[in-house]
């Protein structure tokens, strides 16, 4: 029988018996029951080989079976491999390609999982996450090459130098408490009536001073002066028309630059009432709203597109006016950034 190495020590320098209870345990004889590597080697290498064949066994019993193991020796294989003490997680044959998970969390969570074990009091997990936080660190600690780009000039609102004539006073609407003004002529049978709704961009066409093209249509209005999309909503859906007419224009209410918190919210005022509008009347087109020069280009424009998408996913026709009022000719524009040259002509 083999001589514990710790005693034949004690015996060569005199040292005396400890009786602590703190004192190390021998570990002389810890490795001499262990299973040989290559034997260990020779079953995890057979289960591999069982479990990628075409047709792998139903259950893990039947794939000890096959091999004439069981568990216990399965497990001794693969602890006298490890480089370091692991949990080794039970699963079926089909799957072992799947990461660790917990079946009750999995019904509760319902998405991909990483389990990882804590062995120890001190043990830290590191999963996929670590490695990438431990490669952005590396690479942010690298010096890149930095170029600096040029400011990005801020916006300054400007002034127009057109003519705006003076403003009327209109009757207050009970509803939204803004002046408006509904113009409905009487009706011609040989001339198609074409109703525009929108806001003080048609005050001038509403007052008469503004003249209308030489087309053979009529033309009624409803102008609500600072009226956002719900409450244009608002005044539509209680206008009392003595007649059908055969096209609706809805101007596209640029308060709604200034009023709506975002262009989500703005999105589904103008959809609203667009819906309320092809409600009452069954042919409708969208008519785009003029620049203004008091608020940032990239804002109105990000604004006329939402209002184009919402107009395009309801079937109705976009008129742009954008390009026919060039922001370099300031005789377009008031002093307080609206357009005053804005004619509408309608085929």
């Amino acid at each position: 029988m083999r001589e514990c190495k710790c005693d034949k020590n004690k015996k060569e320098t005199g040292e005396a018996e400890s009786n602590s209870e703190n004192k190390p345990a021998c570990k002389c004889f810890e490795d001499r029951d262990r299973m040989p590597k290559e034997f260990a080697h020779k079953i995890l290498e057979a289960v591999k080989k069982a479990v990628e064949c075409d047709v792998p066994p139903a259950s893990v019993e039947e794939l000890f079976h096959s091999l004439r193991i069981n568990q216990e020796i399965f497990e001794c294989a693969y602890r006298r491999l490890e480089k370091k003490h692991k949990v080794v997680y039970r699963r079926g044959v089909n799957e072992v390609w799947v990461n660790q998970y917990s079946k009750k969390l999995l019904k509760c969570w319902n998405a991909n999982m990483d389990i990882s074990f804590v062995t120890d009091a001190y043990a830290m997990p590191r999963a996929k996450s670590h490695r990438r936080a431990q490669a952005l660190k590396q690479r942010m600690a690298q010096p890149l090459p930095w170029t600096p780009q040029p400011p990005v000039p801020e916006f300054v609102a400007r002034r127009g130098t057109g003519y705006r004539h003076r403003v009327r006073r209109w009757p207050t609407s009970k509803l939204t408490q803004r002046s408006f003004k509904l113009v409905t002529p009487a009706q011609k049978p040989d001339q198609k009536m074409v109703f525009v709704v929108g806001d003080s961009h048609l005050r001038a066409m509403v007052d008469g001073i503004v003249a209308m093209p030489e087309v053979p249509l009529s033309f009624s209005f409803l102008s609500v002066p600072g009226a956002h999309a719900a409450e244009l909503r608002t005044e539509v859906s209680h206008a009392a028309l003595p007649w059908t007419p055969d096209v609706v224009c809805v101007l596209a209410p640029s308060n709604n630059l200034t009023a709506s918190r975002n262009i989500g919210e703005a999105s589904l005022d103008f959809g609203a009432l667009l819906a309320t509008v092809c409600n009452r009347w069954a042919k409708v087109f969208v008519l785009d709203f003029p620049p203004r020069l008091n608020i940032e280009p990239g804002l109105q424009e990000l604004f006329r597109q939402e209002f184009r998408r919402v107009a395009a996913r309801m079937g109705l026709p976009y008129v742009s006016v954008a390009e026919h009022l060039p922001l370099d000719r300031l005789e377009l524009w008031s002093r307080d950034g609206v357009s005053t040259a804005y004619f509408v002509v309608v085929t």
